[in-house]
């Protein structure tokens, strides 16, 4: 379901004429909010799926975090390149 609503977004975006500004801005807040819920989903998911009973909080806390840390190295690379001549 997220992924045809990333779909209907990228297709806003891509094949909608330029005067159609909400229609852009329709089609970024569809394929961010898919997007979202892709990681969301599937990373949560996918570590309570794979931990036991007992240990689903744990997994979800290791996951978030890498997502954290993740995040934050993002930041500092993007940093870095944006001062970068």
């Amino acid at each position: 379901m997220f992924g045809i609503l990333q779909v209907i977004g990228m297709l806003l975006i891509f094949y909608t004429p330029a005067e159609y500004v909400w229609a852009d801005q329709l089609g970024m807040g569809l394929f961010g909010f898919a997007t979202g819920g892709l990681l969301v989903l599937l990373g949560g998911l996918i570590a309570v799926d794979i931990a036991g009973k007992h240990a689903a909080g744990a997994a979800m806390g290791v996951i978030g975090i890498f997502s954290y840390i993740g995040a934050g190295c993002q930041e500092w690379i993007s940093g870095v390149l944006i001062k970068s001549p």
